[in-house]
């Protein structure tokens, strides 16, 4: 993935939501890295105009933390609204 890459949601009814990558974090620190990118970046925010906001696990899984070591972050915007 790419910032400026489209990605395609099809739903349930048949429609599609078309959104375009405009952020991209790789291998962030879940344990520390994430919690200070989410305050940073207000992630969570729903306030906000709409997008998509994707967080997959990566690396190795810490019994310590009970989580995936790195997460890849992506932020996309909607297109064609």
């Amino acid at each position: 993935m790419r910032p400026g890459q489209r990605i395609d949601i099809w739903q349930a009814n048949g429609s599609i939501c078309s959104y375009l990558v405009q952020r991209i974090w790789r291998s962030v620190d879940a344990e520390h890295g994430y919690p200070a990118l989410v305050t940073r970046e207000k992630l969570y925010d729903v306030s906000g105009p709409e997008r998509l906001f994707l967080a997959t696990c990566g690396g190795r899984w810490s019994d310590r933390i009970q989580n995936y070591l790195d997460l890849n972050i992506v932020v996309a915007t909607p297109l064609g609204r």
